[in-house]
C-alpha cells in the first residue's frame, strides 16, 4: 500500500522489507507500516532539549525550535488532499472537458490531451486542474452578429470557460487522478464488491464447517445453508456433513457462536453495500462525470503548530530561531528545542525529566532503555548510569547564550526527549471572514471555519470589553457586525462610497424574541420618545 489517504488527510505508506523472489515463511514480517522503524513504534523524533526560559518566548508552555530541525526535515509531514470536480448537464447543454480552453499556452502546459492535469505535475494556487467549457444562452441568433464576430475574430460567446483551478494555499504534486463516468459505473463497482464479499463469506463458512464437521451443528445454521443452497461452496458442504447431524441442536456453544458471528458480520457488510447501491440509484442525473484528483503536499514545521511529548507536555511553537542564536553547550553543539521548566512542577509529570536524562545516557552509551508504564526507573539506578557515562549530576550542563556567547548564570537540564508533531496545524486553523452566510432565523453569521462563519463573541467577552469602557466598539459588534440587516447593508455602501458609518438599528434577534413572546400570547407595544 503506497501513498493512501487516511481520514485525517495524512499519508498511509507501507515499506516492504522483503525482496523479489525471496522465500518467506508463516508469520514472517513482510513490510513496515507508517510510524514504525525497525519493528518499533516510532511516531516522533528524539530531540536535544533544554528546560530553560528563553527571552519570554516560551511563556505559557510555548516551544522554541531551532531552524536546524526545519533544514533536516525532522518534523516535515506528507498530507493528501482530495478534490472532487463534477461535470454537469446544464439547461443549455452538457459541460465539456477539453484542453482547448481560453487561456495562455503556458497555463495549459500541465494538462493532458483530455484536459485533465497530468500525474506528477507540481501545482500552485490558480493553476488549471481540469479544463471545462460550459455552454450558455445563445445570444448570436442573428446572422449579422455571427458575421461581425467572424470579421473581428471574436471567440464563441455561447461557451464560458469554467475551468477548475487549484484553491488557495494548495501547493503540492498530483498523486492520482480518478474518473468516474456516471452512476452505472459507480453501481457496477459496488455490485462487484458485493459479489466478491459473497464469495469470500461462503469460502470462510465452508472452511469452518469442514474444520468442525465432526461436531453437531444446530438447526439455525442449517436454515442458513439451505437459504444459499445454489452456491458452489454450499454444495460442497452438503457432501461433507450428515443431514441428521445438522437437524440436531448442539451443546458446542463455542462453534455456534463463531459461525453465528460470521453470519451477522456478513449480513451487516451486505446491507452496507445494498444501502450504497440504493443511495447511488438516487444519484444526481445532471452529473455526467466525477473527477477525483489527489494532491500530495509537504508541510514543514511552522509557528503555531502543536507539538507534544509522551507525558501530556504539549505546547505550541512560538518561535523558530536560527541555529547560531540558540543556546549551546561547551562543545559548541546547539540546542534543538527549548521547553519552559515552569510547565513541569505544577503538572507533576516528572516522567519527561526522567526520559530526558535517560535519553542523554542512551545517546552517550549507545543503549536503549525499556521502561514499563507505572514502573519508573529507580532514582539511585539512574544516578549510577549518569555517573558511568561521565555526565554531570541530573544532566545539568553549563549553557552559553547564542546571542552574546556568555555563560548562563545557572546550569540547565539538557537531554534527549521524544517529541511528536500533532495534527493540530496552524494552516488548518487560520480563518478570515468579511461578508458570508447568515442564519435564517436570527440573521447572525454562522459559526465555524467549515461554514465560513464569524468569530463568536459571547457574554463574558462582552463583559471584558465593558470593563475597558469600549462602548462604541461593543455597539458595532452586537449590531452592524452581527444581525442588524438594514445597518450592515448601509455599512457596506458607506465603505464603498467612503462615507461615515450609519447608526445601528434594532437587531434581528430582538425581533425574533418579540415574535416568540407573541406566540405565547403576549403582545408588546413600543413607545418612542
Amino acid at each position: 500500500m503506497k501513498f493512501k489517504k487516511s481520514n485525517q488527510n495524512t499519508c498511509i505508506n507501507f515499506t516492504p522489507i522483503v525482496k523479489k523472489n525471496q522465500k518467506v515463511k508463516k508469520n514472517q514480517l513482510l513490510c513496515h507500516g507508517y510510524g514504525i522503524h525497525k519493528e518499533n513504534i516510532s511516531l516522533g523524533k528524539d530531540i536535544l532539549v533544554a528546560f530553560m526560559p528563553f527571552k519570554g518566548y516560551n511563556f505559557e508552555d510555548a516551544i522554541i525550535v531551532s531552524n536546524n530541525i526545519l533544514k533536516k526535515d525532522t518534523f516535515t509531514s506528507l498530507h493528501i488532499e482530495k478534490l472532487d470536480i463534477k461535470i454537469k448537464n446544464t439547461i443549455f447543454g452538457a459541460e465539456k472537458i477539453t484542453r482547448n480552453v481560453f487561456k495562455k499556452k503556458n497555463d495549459k502546459k500541465n494538462l493532458d490531451n483530455n484536459g485533465i492535469i497530468k500525474v506528477g505535475s507540481n501545482i500552485k494556487p490558480g493553476d488549471i486542474l481540469v479544463g471545462i467549457l460550459t455552454p450558455k444562452k445563445n445570444n448570436n441568433v442573428y446572422p449579422e452578429n455571427k458575421l461581425l464576430n467572424f470579421i473581428f475574430n471574436k471567440k464563441n460567446n455561447n461557451i464560458k470557460d469554467n475551468s477548475y483551478k487549484a484553491p488557495n494555499n494548495l501547493y503540492g504534486k498530483i498523486l492520482k487522478v480518478k474518473i468516474i463516468d456516471n452512476k452505472t459505473q459507480i453501481n457496477k463497482n459496488i455490485k462487484n464488491k458485493s459479489i466478491i464479499y459473497d464469495k469470500l463469506f461462503f469460502k470462510e463458512l465452508y472452511l469452518l464447517l469442514i474444520k468442525y464437521k465432526k461436531n453437531i451443528i444446530n438447526k439455525y445454521l442449517y436454515n442458513i445453508i439451505l437459504k444459499y443452497k445454489e452456491n458452489e461452496c454450499v454444495k460442497k458442504i452438503k457432501k461433507n456433513i450428515n443431514y441428521l447431524k445438522l437437524l440436531k441442536i448442539t451443546n458446542k456453544k463455542k462453534i455456534n457462536i463463531l459461525l453465528y458471528n460470521k453470519y451477522i458480520k456478513f449480513l451487516y457488510k451486505k446491507e452496507h453495500y445494498n444501502s450504497l447501491y440504493k443511495k447511488n440509484n438516487n444519484f444526481n442525473i445532471d452529473i455526467i462525470k466525477i473527477i477525483k484528483i489527489y494532491v500530495i503536499k509537504k508541510r514543514i514545521l511552522q509557528i503555531g503548530d502543536k507539538m507534544s511529548g509522551k507525558h501530556g507536555n504539549k505546547g505550541v511553537i512560538s518561535k523558530i530561531e536560527e541555529d547560531f542564536n540558540m543556546p549551546f553547550l561547551k562543545n559548541g553543539k546547539s540546542i534543538d528545542m527549548v521547553i519552559n521548566p515552569l510547565g513541569v512542577p505544577s503538572r507533576m509529570n516528572i516522567g519527561q525529566i526522567l526520559e530526558t536524562l535517560l535519553g542523554m545516557v542512551g545517546k552517550k552509551s549507545n543503549k536503549k532503555f525499556l521502561i514499563k508504564p507505572f514502573n519508573s526507573i529507580n532514582y539511585m539506578n539512574l544516578n549510577k548510569l549518569i555517573k558511568k557515562c561521565n555526565l554531570p549530576k541530573f544532566c545539568k550542563f553549563n549553557i552559553y547564550d547564542g546571542y552574546t556567547g556568555e555563560k548562563m548564570h545557572q546550569k540547565v537540564t539538557v537531554g534527549y526527549l521524544h517529541m511528536l508533531k500533532l495534527n493540530h496545524m496552524v494552516s488548518d486553523k487560520i480563518h478570515v471572514r468579511s461578508v458570508g452566510p447568515y442564519s435564517l432565523i436570527t440573521q447572525q453569521p454562522l459559526g465555524g471555519r467549515s461554514q465560513y462563519g464569524g468569530q463568536r463573541f459571547g457574554e463574558m467577552e462582552v463583559w471584558a470589553l465593558e470593563a475597558y469602557g469600549a462602548a462604541y466598539f461593543l455597539r458595532e459588534l452586537l449590531t452592524l457586525k452581527s444581525d442588524d440587516i438594514e445597518g450592515r447593508l448601509k455599512t457596506y455602501h458607506s465603505i464603498i462610497e467612503d462615507k461615515e458609518l450609519p447608526d445601528p438599528n434594532v437587531p434581528e434577534s430582538f425581533n425574533v424574541l418579540i415574535k416568540e413572546l407573541n406566540g405565547l400570547n403576549i403582545d408588546i407595544l413600543f413607545k418612542y420618545d
